[in-house]
Parts: structure tokens; sequence; C-alpha cells
């Protein structure tokens, strides 16, 4: 109830400023927050409030999708099953009710402007509601207008199908364009959603939800689904392809959609992230049923009437004694009134005494100070319970982090809570994972810092004050270490745009490129010492060069040092033309002028703009030598990349590869390795890809590939590890300090296993 205050009624907390929406959820809050607008009302007017919304959509709903139909006892019968279906079976956000109520009251309407002003106004309400929802009143428009009005019209098909397109558009763009933050991922919540991970055992039978989302949706609306097919293809229903295409498209689309996002961390435990499917599925079958004739005149087979009735049964089928759960509702598991007064008085005694010592956290039971059941003590907005909950579960390290420092100064005299758990389900319970990640994230570093002095379960509260003796808390502690120096140009780099990054990169300003770009000559001289210390040349050699980073110099450099041909291989870096067109006069026997471009001779040099991947060896000749400097630390995939890469090499062929395991940023050669692997990807891993593999793991991808592997190290630097391995994540650490320190590695690869 905390959370829908914020729209009317801030003025109710002691706060300087405005209280952030988290969410940036208004539709949704001020649904439930319009009673704020009459303030002093009790918390029971508020709860009842929440009860009719829980309801009285689903009757008008049912009533406006109902209203049309001819037959009495059908029209009847569907609108208590209608009823039923969102009230008991499959109960949807509220104001997903609402949108679907504003598209269904004007479906009828003979006005196209007013269907269409009915959709703008239902896209904009689901826009600023939840923006996942923004293209349903666009597909209900379409399928209204499809089904209701297309028939009607004559001509082109064209012609027939604009307003119907038109329908679209006004049902979708408005709401889509208000939310094109969350679309394009830069916004916050966009941002936690992507971070968190799917958990695709929830749709099949599991601990949190018995049978699985895909079976529990297949016996909710299986049936009904039949009886759509049935009605299609019997042609009962007379639709010609582009209505059939509409109703299969957008019912399998928002099928797949609602699958997927059920699989997300904290959902799979009911169908609410199905509602687009189920809603626009109840819409395809009323609009079909509308103009339909009277159920004693139906020619429908007895299945289709079993069916009925199964969908009419099960609603209430929870309610029998059939039903194993008959006899319990978790609703209406409530604590007594005089556990619910002791707790009250308990915790109005805690805040009163502490807030003269400090600040006063509600982390958790918020409505306590909206309600004024506590002091009017300053209010604290952060780290409130249910969106600390999604940044766990997105393992956002950046959030915690602030709130970790706050903990170790220990700046809350007193933070009240549900009761923290440190039990750990490992995958093996109700919402396991959700469960350890809260743990890990929010309960150990919380109950490292505080220790609670009073926890009643039975209304599920704890009171946690500070602890006097701190042990254990030494890893906490180095998360709290924000390295803003490296965070600042971490995250511009992120998200710069790759035609600065590479205008920077060529000229070396800020970013600084390979050898090859820097110095090619030394570059092509490194490779000819190692090929000589090992009693070889480039004579004669057939030579790749992988990544070569858009200039032509190394490649015109091998072919005068003896190799008979090269291949320059570069998937992301387009030619440099500017620079290559310099070094036409001097080596024309290599390069040459195509339009207004430099490009090699083919017979000599071969450019190789492609996935390496996707290069078989029938596609190109087998090389002598690979060469890379710099280039694997970036690779995305380095073991399906060096496979591929094996496979086009000869039998007596040889591999050399410089790779620098250093953070880029090198002032802090170490610190990539501080951050979680969903910080990293969606924070600060620059746009040419920093891997962060270590020298184990080069060691292991490369004996999987070749039969000879010499693995040297360059360059250790034990200084600037120590530096920073307080906050180096323990996947990056191997123990062995040898290992773990090393910056520089050199890479000499012989005898592929060619599989």
């Amino acid at each position: 109830m905390y959370d829908y205050s914020l729209v009317f009624a801030q003025d109710l907390y002691n706060y300087a400023g405005r209280i952030p929406d988290p969410y940036n959820t208004p539709g949704r809050y001020s649904l439930w927050g319009v009673l704020y607008l009459w303030q002093g009302l009790p918390i029971w007017a508020h709860r009842l409030w929440n009860i009719v919304l829980l309801t009285l959509p689903s009757f008008v709903l049912a009533w406006a999708l109902t209203r049309k139909l001819s037959d009495f006892i059908l029209r009847n019968a569907s609108f208590l099953w209608i009823t039923a279906f969102f009230i008991l079976l499959a109960p949807l956000h509220p104001p997903f009710m609402i949108v679907a109520i504003i598209v269904a009251l004007f479906a009828f309407h003979p006005s196209p402007y007013v269907r269409g002003a009915s959709l703008v106004a239902a896209s904009l309400y689901a826009g600023i509601s939840r923006w996942t929802w923004v293209f349903a009143p666009g597909a209900w428009g379409a399928l209204i207008d499809l089904l209701l009005y297309y028939p009607k019209r004559e001509g082109h098909w064209f012609k027939r199908l604009l307003p119907t397109i038109l329908m679209a558009v006004l049902g979708a763009a408005p709401g889509f364009l208000s939310n094109i933050g969350n679309f394009l991922g830069y916004t916050s919540g966009e941002v936690t959603t992507a971070q968190q991970p799917l958990l695709w055992y929830r749709l099949l039978p599991n601990l949190t939800l018995g049978p699985g989302i895909v079976l529990l949706i297949l016996l909710t609306t299986g049936p009904l689904v039949a009886l759509l097919l049935y009605k299609i293809f019997s042609r009962q229903w007379k639709l010609d392809g582009f209505q059939q295409a509409a109703i299969l498209g957008a019912l399998t689309g928002f099928l797949a959609i609602g699958l997927v996002i059920s699989t997300k961390i904290g959902g799979g435990g009911d169908l609410h992230n199905l509602d687009m499917y189920i809603g626009t599925l109840i819409v395809v079958i009323m609009l079909g049923l509308t103009g339909q004739p009277a159920l004693s005149e139906s020619k429908s087979p007895a299945w289709t009437l079993a069916a009925l009735c199964f969908f009419a049964l099960l609603p209430v089928y929870q309610f029998t004694p059939f039903f194993p759960s008959a006899a319990y509702h978790s609703r209406l598991d409530i604590p007594a009134q005089e556990d619910t007064d002791k707790a009250l008085i308990q915790i109005r005694a805690a805040v009163e005494e502490t807030a003269a010592l400090g600040e006063v956290l509600f982390m958790d039971q918020r409505q306590l100070l909206t309600f004024g059941y506590m002091p009017k003590i300053p209010f604290v907005a952060e780290y409130e319970k249910k969106y600390m909950m999604d940044q766990a579960m997105a393992s956002n390290e950046i959030y915690f982090q602030p709130y970790y420092q706050d903990l170790a100064n220990q700046r809350f005299a007193l933070i009240v809570t549900e009761p923290l758990k440190m039990d750990l389900k490992n995958e093996g319970g109700i919402f396991s994972e959700e469960n350890d990640l809260w743990v890990t994230w929010v309960s150990a570093p919380t109950l490292c810092f505080y220790e609670p002095v009073m926890t009643d379960k039975s209304v599920g509260v704890q009171l946690l004050v500070p602890r006097k003796d701190l042990i254990g808390c030494e890893n906490i502690c180095n998360r709290c270490l924000l390295n803003f120096k490296y965070l600042i140009p971490r995250i511009a780099r992120r998200f710069l745009p790759e035609r600065i990054v590479r205008f920077l990169l060529l000229r070396s300003l800020v970013i600084q490129p390979g050898l090859e770009t820097r110095d090619p000559q030394a570059a092509v001289q490194r490779y000819v010492d190692i090929l000589t210390e090992r009693g070889d040349s480039l004579a004669g050699k057939r030579v790749m060069v992988f990544g070569y980073g858009g200039r032509f110099d190394i490649g015109v450099g091998l072919l005068e040092s003896g190799a008979d041909s090269v291949v320059l291989c570069e998937k992301y870096a387009p030619p440099d033309d500017s620079h290559n067109r310099t070094l036409l006069p001097q080596y024309e026997a290599h390069l040459l002028l195509s339009g207004q471009l430099v490009r090699p001779r083919n017979e000599r040099i071969t450019l190789l703009e492609a996935d390496i991947r996707d290069v078989k060896s029938a596609d190109l000749a087998p090389v002598d030598l690979i060469i890379s400097n710099s280039v694997y630390e970036h690779l995305d995939d380095v073991e399906g990349i060096t496979r591929a890469l094996a496979a086009l090499t000869k039998p007596s062929g040889l591999h050399i590869h410089f790779v620098d395991l250093r953070d880029h940023f090198f002032k802090y050669p170490f610190e990539m390795l501080a951050y979680s692997k969903q910080t990293w990807y969606r924070w600060l891993n620059p746009s040419s890809n920093h891997n962060r593999y270590r020298v184990w793991e080069y060691r292991r991808v490369f004996e999987s590939s070749f039969h000879n592997v010499e693995l040297t190290v360059l360059q250790r630097n034990k200084t600037e590890f120590e530096k920073a391995r307080p906050r180096i994540r323990p996947e990056f650490i191997s123990g062995n300090l040898e290992d773990d320190t090393v910056e520089l590695i050199r890479v000499v690869a012989a005898r592929p296993k060619i599989s």
C-alpha cells in the first residue's frame, strides 16, 4: 500500500523532495492510489478497494464482451463464466483488465473514430502501467476490425485492410512511443529485466508450480483453443486468410511471449504473465460467437459441449471437496488481532527509541508509516524490499554497493524488515533461486552488520540493530569500495558509439590500437624472430592474420619478409581506406586502386571479411601459419573460434597468438575481475568485448584443439593484483599466484586436432 501512495500522497512522509517511483508505473499506482486523494481513510478502506479492483473489472469486462450475444442463455452463461474465470481461475492484474475494458466497451461502436480513440486511450494507459502490455490494444483493435467490420467492406483487399492496419497502429504506437526507452534497453526497468535469468524448467512440472506453466495453460485454455480451431476449420466461422492469420498470429505470438516471460526468475508461480494470450483468446471467442445462431440451433458435435462443461466447472473446481487444498488458502492465514497489536506496540517503541540515535530504515512494512501507525520520523526512501528483490534477482552489484557501504557504516539505528533467513535452498524448493539470491545479496550482508532484537514470525516482522562486534564481514566490506575513477570512464566507453571508438582507435587518441596498427614492421619482425628460434621462416608459407585491424601494412610486411601469400581476416573492422591509400605508391606489387578504394591484389593477399566459424576448409585453402596480436581477449566464443582456426590449418601448420589478459583500462589491469557477469556485460564491457579469460582457460582451450601447445607468460603484475585482490570475484582466482597475476601471454600451438 506504500507504493500506491507515491502518486497522490507523498506528503504523508517526512521526506525532502519527491520520492521516486522506481518502476515508473503511474497507471498501476494511481489505480490503487486514487483513494489517497481522500486523506484520512483507514487502512480497511484501502483493503476493501483492493478487493473491488480484483473483482469488479472481471464483471465489467464480461458484460462488455458478451452484451452483443443474441442468445439469452449463451449470453448469461458466457458472462458468468468469464467473470468466474478471471476472478477464480486466472486472475490478471487489474490495470490489464482496465486496458481490455477500454477496448471492449467501444468494440461495437459504429464510428471508427470512436473505436480509434478508445485504442489510443487503452494504449497510453497500458504504457504507463506496464510497458510489456503496449501491443495488446493494437492486436485487439485489429482483430475487432477484422472480425466485425472488415467483412462488410468492398473493393481491393488492401483498401479493405487499411482501416485494420490503422486500428493496429492506433492501439500500439502511443504506448510504444511512450516506452521507447524500455524497448531500447536504456531505462532502469529494462536494465533490471534484461539482467534477470530465465528458468526454463518452470515450463515443466516443478516444485514452484506443480504442473508447470505449459501443462497448466493447456488445462486452462486447451479446450477453448480446440473449440476455436474446430469452428475455424469446420467453416462454421467463415474466415478468410487474413482473418485466420491474424487470429493464429496474435495467439501464438502472445503465447510465446508469455511463456518466455513466465520463465524469468521471479515468475512461473501462476499464469499472470500469459495475460495477453488469455485476454486475446477470450476476445476472439466472444467476437466469434457474436452473431452466431442460438444454442438450440447449433449443430456442434458433442465434444464441444463437453469442452464447454469442462470450462464451466474449471473455475469452481478449486472450491469443491475434490480439490486437494480446498479447505485452505494463504489469504486466510492472517495473524490474530492480539498478536498484531502486540507487534505494533513493540515496533513503535523501538522506532521512538532509536529515531533519536539515527535513521530508521523501513525495508518492509512501510504501510505503517503511510497510515500513521508510526511516528512521523525522517523517511528513508532507498532500499525498499520489492525493489531490492528485483535487483537481487538481476545480481545488480552496482545497486548493492551503496547499501553495503551504508551497512558497514552502520548508517541505520534500526532496520524494520521481514524475518531474514540464511538458509540456501540450492534449487531444492519453491522459488529456490529467488530465495538464494535474496540470501546472497540481502540477508547475509545485512545480518553480518546487524543483529535481530525482535523477530515475530506470526506477523512477519523483524527489528535489526547494529552489531557491536563485526566478525567475517571483510568480503562484504570489500564490495563497498566503488572505484569511480574506473567506473565512470568504463561506463562511458561501454556506451560510446562505435564510429567514435573507431575514430579514436585509428588515431591512437585515448584508445590504444594493437601493435599491427602502431608499428606493423615490429609486429612482423616479432613473428619472424619466433620462427627463427624454431629453425623456421616465413619463406613459401601461406599466412593468415586473424584480426588484422583494417590496415594492410601487416599483410604487405609479411609478403616482403618472405611469405608466399597472406589471408587478412577481420569480421568487424572495415579496411582503413585513408591509411591504405598511403601504402599504394610503395606497394603497388601487392595493392591496387579499385575505384576510390585501395584493395589487395587477390593473387597474393586475400581479404576474408566473415565469421571464421562459418568458413569451411573447402572454401579456403588451408594455411601454414595463423597469427594474431591482442585479438583473443576480445573473442566472444574462444572455444568455437579456436576449433574453426585449427580446422583451417595444415597438419604441419603453426599458430602464434599474443594475448593481453589485462583490463584494457591499463591503469587498473585487474579491476574488470571485480564485477559479476551480469554487471560486466550490461554496464562495463566495452563494445570491442573483453571476455575476461584467465591463463588457465586459454591453456585448456588450446590444448583441446592442438596436440602441442607452448604457453609462455610474458608479464606478471603481482603488485596490482594484490591491490585488487580483495574485490576480485572467486571465479577469477585459481589460488596459484603465478597464474592469477599473469598479464601477457604468448601461445605457440602445433599439430591441430582435426575431428
